[in-house]
């Protein structure tokens, strides 16, 4: 699964990655979005659902280089229980 830091979180509710690092994640099995501590988690089949915004965005830093972003609705999950481990 590809952990992705997000900062900034648009309309209050969606995060952007980028196509490649979306790539990475349907390659890896999945997507853990990392935002302001909240964890949320999408599987590969989520993943498949999700397409890339046809605006092409050129980089900043790297000349010449162009990406498109995945706006995901940023659902994170309650994982302060899912990580208790009673042995």
């Amino acid at each position: 699964m590809k952990k992705v830091s997000v900062r900034t979180m648009w309309h209050g509710k969606y995060v952007s990655v980028s196509e490649e690092e979306f790539e990475d994640a349907k390659r890896m099995g999945g997507l853990e979005i990392v935002h302001d501590g909240d964890v949320m988690q999408i599987l590969p089949e989520e993943l498949s659902r999700l397409t890339p915004n046809p605006k092409i965005y050129k980089c900043k830093y790297k000349k010449g280089r162009t990406y498109r972003l995945v706006d995901i609705v940023f659902k994170p999950e309650d994982i302060r229980q899912t990580k208790l481990n009673l042995n």
